[in-house]
């Protein structure tokens, strides 16, 4: 289901689809770009269409340890 939560500077936010979580680093307006850094250290970006159609739901920052993993089912 993709989202309609405006990307926010400095909010963790859970992808269910990859399982990981991400933080926005920047919003450009102007080039309609969105900057992440998933919580495993690994960069990326995101067209503004491409974040709206993501499946994320905003969290608090996940745990140091393990924080690129996916969540585990129990």
């Amino acid at each position: 289901m993709a989202t309609d939560t405006e990307p926010a500077v400095g909010t963790w936010y859970y992808h269910t689809g990859s399982g990981r979580w991400l933080e926005v680093l920047d919003v450009d307006v102007d080039d309609e770009l969105v900057s992440v850094q998933y919580a495993s250290g690994e960069f990326d970006q995101y067209s503004l269409d491409g974040w709206y159609g993501l499946d994320v739901e905003p969290g608090a920052a996940p745990q140091a340890q393990g924080a690129g993993e996916p969540r585990q089912q129990v």
